[in-house]
């Protein structure tokens, strides 16, 4: 007889290890980490643009790793400089 049970797959990559439930912050913790308003966070979320985030049930969340990213990405040497150059 053939087994046709799965082991359930996992959504989380090999670096797991680094995603600690203690780093993730609020809507609002997160617009202070981005010095802007937290009404900000929700339209960026709205339009795709703004740092990663999680949505747990109804809460949103940020990993902190994700917003220090989403502020690197934005550094610029030139008000011209097209983003990911």
């Amino acid at each position: 007889m053939k087994d046709n049970s799965k082991e359930p797959t996992s959504i989380v990559n090999a670096n797991s290890s680094d995603l600690n439930p203690d780093d993730l912050v609020d809507t609002t913790t997160a617009a202070r980490i981005l010095n802007t308003r937290p009404g900000t966070l929700p339209i960026w979320r709205h339009y795709g643009k703004g740092p990663v985030f999680l949505k747990i049930g109804r809460s949103v969340r940020y990993h902190k790793k994700d917003l220090m990213e989403y502020l690197a990405s934005c550094r610029r040497v030139s008000t011209s400089q097209v983003p990911g150059r």
